[in-house]
């Protein structure tokens, strides 16, 4: 150290639970750590020092949603029964999303589906949809009962050749 540099104190830890001390180290890149807790006060301080962490370096923000083209398969179409208040239509369609859950289906509004698909409502069961959705996030429980589920980029998927189909039996 150079005769400008001053002393760090001296500091008294004998009645501290817990305590972190943080010195410079021989070179700038360096620092030296000492660190002790006792066994009470250990998953306290742990909380403290994580809190302290997390001002000074905060966790990276989540990665933004990455909409995929995933299959919508329609396996029921319901008519007659107003999910809500601000229901208008009463043409509902239950879907399911594989790429979501391949045991969860949804009710949602029949309107896009019928707009994708260009005849009515009946004639959706078992119609295929493409839609890009965002596969990390599914909706909660919340999310089926409702046409507040949207389907961004939905149009019906294209006939799936026969070969294909055969090839599994």
């Amino acid at each position: 150290m150079s005769s400008e540099a001053t002393q760090p104190p001296v500091i008294d830890t004998s009645e501290a639970l817990a305590y972190v001390v943080l010195r410079p180290g021989e070179s700038r890149d360096v620092a030296r750590l000492d660190a002790h807790a006792d066994d009470a006060a250990r998953p306290y301080a742990a909380e403290v020092l994580r809190h302290i962490a997390g001002q000074w370096a905060p966790p990276p923000e989540p990665a933004p949603s990455r909409p995929l083209t995933t299959v919508v398969t329609v396996i029921a179409v319901a008519d007659g029964v107003r999910l809500d208040c601000c229901d208008e239509d009463t043409a509902h369609v239950w879907v399911r999303v594989t790429a979501w859950s391949p045991r969860r289906a949804f009710l949602t509004g029949a309107a896009p589906f019928v707009e994708a698909f260009g005849w009515k409502a009946p004639d959706l069961a078992g119609a295929r949809f493409l839609a890009e959705l965002d596969l990390d996030n599914p909706p909660g429980n919340t999310d089926t009962a409702g046409e507040r589920l949207e389907w961004p980029g939905l149009r019906l998927a294209p006939p799936v050749p026969a070969e294909w189909t055969e090839a599994g039996r």
